[in-house]
C-alpha cells in the first residue's frame, strides 16, 4: 500500500502527518493513563505508537525506495496491524465489560507475539510488486503481493476487526461511557480498509485511505480525552461546592451545638445558683416566716395582746414578702432541675394535661382551650415537665389576657415541621403593644398586679425551648390577640423520656 513518486507527495505528506499525530495521541494516552479511572488509556497509547508505526512504514516506497526495502516496510506495517489490532481488542473489552476467558487471554496474546513474524520474507509478502496508478493525485501505488499464508492472515485480521466493532457497538447500546464515538470511528477505520481491499484486489481506481485513516480513531480518542477532562472539572468543580456547602453546614450545627452546650450550662448554672440560694435562703426564710405567723396567731389568739393597725398591716405585708421570697426560690431551683436529664415529651399528651389543669384553676369560670391541628403522636426533644412548665406558662398568660374568661377562645396548635415540631398557644384576648412585647421576656419584667406575676415565667420558659436549640417568640396585635409560638427539635426514635405529670401553677411575665 505505497504510492511512488520521486519528490515527496500527497501520500508522504499525509503518511508523515498521521505518524506525528499519532505519536502525540500515543505520548497523551500515556500520561492520561496516570490518572484515576483512566486506565484504558494505556491501550489508546498501544494503538497510537502501532498507527504511528503503519504510517510511517509508508515513506520507502512513496519517496522512490528500493524494491526489497518497499518490501520490508510493508512487512513492517502488517507487524503494527497486528499490534493495532490487539490494542483494540483489549479496548474494546475495557468498555464492554466482558471477563474474557483464559484461553481468550492466551489467545489475545497472539497477535503481538506474531508481530514480529511478519518480517519472515515469503510469509506475508512476495518478492514480487505491482503498481497500482491514481491520477487524480498523480500518485503509483507499488503494492507486494500478498503470499497465501499472507492471504489467509488478512481475512483473519478481517474478521478480528469486524469482532472488535460488534463489541464496541454492544458498548455504546449499552451506554459505556466513549463507546459510542470510538465504534463510529473504528467503523470508519473498516471502511477505510475495504476501501484499499478494492483498490488492491479488484483494481478499483481509488485512493489508499488506511495509511492516514487511522487518524480518525485517534481524533476520537482525543476528543473523548478532552471530554472526560471536562467532566472531570466539572465534577471537580461541583464536589467543591458540595464540600463547601457541607463545610458551612457543618460549621452552622457546630456553632449550634456550641451554643445549645453553653445554653445548658447556663442552666445548669443557674440550677447550682438556685440550690445555693434555696439553702442560704430559704431556712433563714422559713424562721423569720415562721416567727411572723406566730407573732401573728399569738396577737389573734384569746387573751394575747393585739396589734394595732398598722402594727397588723405592716405584719401581713411582712408575712406576704417572706412567701414571694419563698416562691421566687422555689421557681428557680425547679427551673434548674427540669432542664436536666433525658429530653424526649410527647407533645399532644403533654399539651393535654396542661390543659386540663389550667381550666381547672380559679379564679371563676376558665375559657375553654380547644386543641386544633393535632400532630398525633409526636414527640420533641425537652423533658416532659420542663415542656410542662413551658406550655403552663403560655396557657397562663393567654388566660390572663381574656378581658372575659367566660367567652374568650384559647387554641393550642401542633405542626410538625422540617425535623421540628411548632407549638402555637392563641387567644383573642386584649393584646400587647409594642412597647410590652418588647419586654415581655425580660426577667422580672410584668404588668401583672403585685403579688400575682414574678416576671419569670417566659424568661424561664424561653430559657428551656433555647436550651434544646429551639425557639420561643410572641407575636401580638392589640385588640386582636397574642400568639406565642415555640418551636422545637424533633426527637430522635428512642430518645430517653419520662411520662407527663401534673403540672404546677406558674405566671406568665
Amino acid at each position: 500500500m505505497h504510492a511512488v513518486r520521486g519528490t515527496v507527495n500527497p501520500a508522504a505528506t499525509l503518511a508523515i502527518a498521521s505518524a506525528f499525530l499519532a505519536v502525540a495521541s500515543g505520548l497523551l494516552a500515556l500520561r492520561l493513563s496516570r490518572a484515576p479511572g483512566s486506565g484504558e488509556q494505556r491501550w489508546f497509547a498501544v494503538i497510537a505508537f502501532a498507527s504511528a508505526t503503519y504510517a510511517a512504514g509508508n515513506l520507502g516506497t512513496t519517496l522512490t525506495a528500493p524494491v526489497p526495502i518497499a518490501v520490508w516496510l510493508s512487512r513492517v506495517q502488517v507487524g503494527s496491524l497486528l499490534v493495532h489490532l490487539w490494542g483494540w481488542t483489549r479496548l474494546s473489552r475495557a468498555l464492554a465489560g466482558v471477563t474474557p476467558s483464559r484461553l481468550e487471554r492466551r489467545a489475545s496474546w497472539l497477535l503481538p507475539a506474531a508481530s514480529p513474524l511478519a518480517l519472515v520474507p515469503g510469509l506475508v509478502f512476495t518478492a514480487r510488486v505491482v503498481d497500482r496508478p491514481y491520477p487524480p493525485l498523480d500518485v503509483v501505488y507499488r503494492l507486494p503481493v500478498p503470499s497465501p499464508s499472507g492471504t489467509v492472515l488478512f481475512g483473519l485480521l478481517a474478521a478480528i476487526a469486524i469482532a472488535v466493532e460488534v463489541r464496541l457497538v454492544r458498548a455504546a447500546l449499552r451506554r459505556a461511557p466513549g463507546a459510542g464515538v470510538l465504534a463510529t470511528a473504528f467503523a470508519v477505520l473498516l471502511a477505510m480498509g475495504v476501501n484499499d481491499a478494492l483498490a488492491t484486489e479488484l483494481d478499483v481506481p481509488l485512493p489508499f485511505l488506511l495509511d492516514s485513516g487511522f487518524a480518525v480513531p485517534l481524533l476520537a480518542v482525543s476528543w473523548l480525552g478532552a471530554s472526560r477532562f471536562i467532566a472531570s472539572a466539572t465534577e471537580l468543580e461541583a464536589l467543591g461546592r458540595e464540600l463547601w456547602s457541607q463545610v458551612e453546614a457543618r460549621t452552622r450545627e457546630l456553632a449550634s451545638a456550641q451554643e445549645s452546650l453553653l445554653r445548658a450550662e447556663k442552666l445548669a448554672s443557674l440550677g447550682q445558683f438556685a440550690n445555693g440560694v434555696a439553702h442560704e435562703v430559704n431556712n433563714p426564710a422559713a424562721v423569720v416566716t415562721s416567727s411572723l405567723r406566730f407573732i401573728a396567731e399569738s396577737a389573734a389568739a384569746p387573751g394575747g395582746r393585739p396589734l394595732d393597725a398598722e402594727s397588723a398591716a405592716a405584719l401581713a405585708d411582712a408575712v406576704t414578702a417572706m412567701d414571694r421570697i419563698t416562691t421566687l426560690v422555689r421557681r428557680l431551683v425547679d427551673a434548674g432541675r427540669i432542664a436536666l436529664g433525658p429530653s424526649r415529651a410527647a407533645a399532644a399528651e403533654v399539651g393535654a394535661a396542661v390543659a386540663k389543669v389550667v381550666e381547672r384553676q380559679p379564679p371563676g369560670v376558665r375559657a375553654a382551650i380547644e386543641r386544633v391541628g393535632d400532630a398525633g403522636e409526636v414527640h420533641v426533644a425537652l423533658r416532659p415537665d420542663a415542656l410542662e412548665h413551658v406550655l403552663e406558662t403560655l396557657l397562663a398568660n393567654a388566660v390572663d389576657a381574656l378581658p372575659d374568661p367566660r367567652h374568650g377562645r384559647i387554641a393550642i396548635r401542633t405542626e410538625l415541621g422540617d425535623g421540628s415540631v411548632r407549638i402555637s398557644v392563641s387567644d383573642d384576648g386584649v393584646g400587647m403593644p409594642p412597647e410590652i412585647l418588647r419586654r415581655a421576656f425580660d426577667p422580672f419584667f410584668t404588668t401583672k398586679p403585685f403579688g400575682r406575676g414574678s416576671g419569670l415565667g417566659l424568661p424561664i420558659a424561653r430559657g428551656l425551648v433555647e436550651s434544646t436549640g429551639g425557639t420561643l417568640w410572641l407575636e401580638s396585635e392589640p385588640g386582636v390577640g397574642t400568639r406565642a409560638l415555640a418551636e422545637l427539635p424533633r426527637a430522635a426514635a428512642g430518645s430517653a423520656g419520662e411520662p407527663p405529670g401534673q403540672a404546677s401553677s406558674e405566671d406568665g411575665g
